[in-house]
Parts: C-alpha cells; structure tokens; sequence
C-alpha cells in the first residue's frame, strides 16, 4: 500500500511537471516566422561539420587528427531559396587542410575548398 502510495505521488508530480513544462512552450508568430525566413539569405555560406572520410576515402578518422573538419558550404538544406531553386556555390577558395598521421606523428596535406558565396539557381530535379 505505502509503494502504491508512493509511485502515485511520483506520477502525478510527474504530471504536473510535464504541465508546467508544456504551458510554458513559445509561441513563433507568423510576424516573427516572416522574418526569419526573409533574413536568411542563399549568398551567404554557412558551416558545416565533415568526418575526414566524407572528403577524403583514402584517408581513415582513426588513423588522423582531427577526425572532423568545418568547411563553409551553400546546399540546399538551408532552405532559402523559392520553391523550384536550390542553392549552390557560386564562388570558392581553395585550402590545404594539415591533418596528423596518426601512426607516424606526421602532417600530410589534403585539398578542400571554403564556399565563399552562394546563388539559387532552377533545381533541375524539380523539372518535368
């Protein structure tokens, strides 16, 4: 009786959390929702984490360091571009990433490339 007491207690305290939690939720306006889409813009390239054997198959993420880079990129994830476009690189900078050997403690150098400015263009995908 004291245990069913008890794991009543629990579960209404429990409820009553959940409660409070959930009425204190907020509340994106369409105002506000307006703006941040109009203040995201396809131009500008945002970060975005690699593991080492996305960019480079002949190289291991355990046998390196870092096993991750960040590199600047335009893609159609971020959203911002008119129904039927996508954004894409429009400029580049090439860079040499310096990356530890794991094994024999030594720098190697791989080729990758910051995205420096975006544009939408016609998703070619979308055309039927």
């Amino acid at each position: 009786m004291v245990a069913t007491t008890i794991k009543r207690g629990i579960f209404w305290c429990t409820v009553v959390v959940v409660m409070a939690t959930a009425t204190h939720c907020a509340v994106l306006n369409f105002t506000d929702l307006t703006i941040r889409v109009q203040n995201i813009k396809c131009g500008e390239p945002r970060l975005k984490s690699f593991r080492i054997t996305e960019l480079y198959s002949n190289v291991s993420e355990y046998a390196t360091s870092p096993s991750r880079i960040i590199l600047y990129r335009c893609e159609e994830a971020l959203g911002c571009c008119d129904i039927g476009e996508k954004c894409t690189m429009k400029t580049s900078t090439p860079l040499t990433i310096e990356l530890l050997q794991g094994s024999s403690q030594e720098f190697i150098g791989r080729e990758a490339e910051d995205h420096t400015s975006c544009h939408c263009i016609p998703d070619e995908s979308q055309i039927k």
